[in-house]
């Protein structure tokens, strides 16, 4: 019965599309004034259209083509206000000075259901959950309908005997239940993209499980729709600066953008430039972020010709700590770490892969040095400046002979520019922590062992 209401809904659209569309603006105080129409992109305004108003401050917008279905905003000057524009005539009068608290619908069915009717039951201190629904379900199909339902908080039953987290799980589990997830015009509306952002609020702390509880977001949804949620949920994450940030980025990426042959656009997203750089930044990502296997790595000792295999260390869990002689930081936390490692960490079956940055004879002789001075016993493993010379020289002399290109590139293919940098990795190799000091890697340990 639902779906045929909502058929019933576009089918107005449909005779918008293919008939004359005509928004009429009566606006007192705008008599030869420019009039802007801007349509949404979630909560974003952009340019959609103009006129001017005659002298008597009328202004008609009437396209060759139907504007999709969404919420506009009329501009005045500097001043503004929202439209729903889905149906063949629209006709709506205001002032200039006041064009919110002036407004008025002379003719839109959804723009009176909007505009007037919700917010005058809004406002009845009597009204319920439920009137608001029972609004909405009288009026099937429209935006204004669609719009209220967004707008209704859904009902959490007994709250009473949750603690914090079990009610922020169910505040999740029912946050949507009230929405049309395959509406495509609400991806034109800025009340959905507002919620969308205070939902990125409730995802759980854990990446693993934030990127579960996106992927039935999105997957709950369809058509321009879900582009919308995969652009939202992918360009968000992007944009953080978090280790937690990167892994649900990668995770949303290659799940749901980057599927082609060898990670590359799946669909055809647009714009091209920008998804190819989105599917380009997960693959650089996609091997250290949390959660993920770790990329092996294979390194030589000082000596430069015994060659050790990241993933071929024994222990349960691995620490790899990327470092410099030449780093004042480095210098004073290694020595500590060693400490750490003799006392409780290789009882606990913890091992450590250092890898230090030897690329010179500066950097070499200062490795070796560093190293016996402290008798570092871990594996101490780098490029000593020969093999470094070699591999520039002469690529082929080293890869694939000894190793792989992306061990010679550690520093671009693990993320480690900057020394000193720390990964926590489990049994499997996956990438348990990033952490920024040994408390932290110790934490992680911990919280690995104990699970374990």
């Amino acid at each position: 019965m639902r779906n045929l209401l909502v058929l019933i809904g576009l089918l107005v659209q449909v005779h918008a599309l293919f008939g004359q569309q005509r928004l009429r603006f009566d606006i007192e105080g705008a008599g030869g004034s420019m009039i802007y129409l801007a349509n949404y992109d979630g909560n974003r305004l952009y340019y959609a259209d103009s006129v001017k108003a005659d002298a008597q401050g009328t202004a008609v917008f009437a396209p060759k083509q139907a504007y999709p279905a969404g919420m506009y905003a009329v501009l005045i000057g500097s001043k503004r206000f929202d439209v729903l524009v889905t149906e063949p005539e629209v006709h709506m009068s205001t002032q200039a000075a006041d064009p919110v608290g002036a407004l008025r619908v002379l003719e839109s069915e959804e723009n009176r259901l909007y505009h007037v009717e919700r917010p005058a039951l809004e406002r009845d201190p009597q009204a319920t959950r439920g009137a608001l629904l029972a609004l909405a379900d009288a009026h099937p199909g429209t935006l204004a309908a669609a719009l209220i339902r967004l707008g209704v908080e859904p009902d959490l039953g007994s709250t009473a005997s949750l603690d914090s987290a079990a009610l922020a799980d169910r505040r999740r589990e029912h946050y949507w239940d009230h929405a049309d997830l395959t509406d495509p015009r609400m991806a034109r509306v800025p009340q959905f993209q507002n919620r969308l952002d205070a939902f990125a609020t409730l995802l759980s702390k854990d990446p693993v499980a934030a990127a579960r509880q996106l992927d039935g977001l999105i997957e709950r949804s369809a058509g321009d729709l879900r582009t919308f949620l995969v652009n939202w949920a992918v360009t968000w994450y992007s944009y953080g600066t978090s280790d937690e940030s990167a892994s649900i980025f990668v995770h949303l990426a290659e799940r749901h953008v980057c599927t082609g042959p060898r990670g590359t656009r799946g669909e055809p997203w647009l714009p091209k430039e920008k998804w190819d750089g989105i599917c380009a930044k997960a693959a650089s990502k996609s091997h250290v972020v949390i959660g993920n296997v770790a990329r092996d790595l294979k390194l030589c000792d000082t000596s430069g010709t015994q060659w050790t295999s990241l993933h071929a260390m024994p222990q349960s869990c691995v620490v790899v700590v990327f470092w410099s002689p030449h780093c004042g930081h480095c210098k004073q936390s290694l020595p500590l770490m060693h400490e750490k490692y003799i006392d409780e960490w290789k009882n606990m079956d913890v091992g450590v892969y250092a890898v230090g940055d030897a690329r010179d004879q500066t950097l070499y002789a200062d490795w070796k040095s560093f190293i016996r001075e402290h008798a570092l016993s871990w594996v101490n493993v780098g490029i000593p400046a020969s093999v470094y010379g070699q591999w520039k020289a002469n690529p082929s002399s080293v890869v694939p002979r000894l190793t792989d290109q992306a061990s010679m590139r550690y520093t671009e293919t693990w993320d480690a520019n900057n020394t000193p940098t720390f990964y926590v990795l489990d049994k499997e190799r996956r990438i348990l922590a990033r952490p920024h000091s040994i408390a932290e890697v110790m934490r992680a340990i911990e919280r690995y062992t104990v699970k374990e």
